[in-house]
């Protein structure tokens, strides 16, 4: 489970690692799209300050800004 910003997000992935990717609303696991690599909505960022906390099985975050011009 990651929790954001006090809402939890259940992360499945028998490869180990995940890649959300909330911009596109895919999720990647070991380079193929998996849809049932997330149970739940997407995370996304606010503006300002966000609490992230990592649970059980998590060992790190890696967080990658893919920027957009309107």
């Amino acid at each position: 489970t990651l929790t954001m910003n006090g809402t939890q997000y259940r992360i499945n992935s028998p490869a180990g690692q995940v890649t959300l990717d909330s911009g596109r609303l895919v999720a990647h696991v070991a380079g193929h799209v998996q849809t049932d690599a997330l149970v739940g909505g997407f995370p996304t960022f606010k503006p300002g300050v966000n609490h992230l906390a990592l649970g059980t099985g998590i060992t790190k975050a890696v967080i990658v800004p893919n920027w957009r011009n309107p």
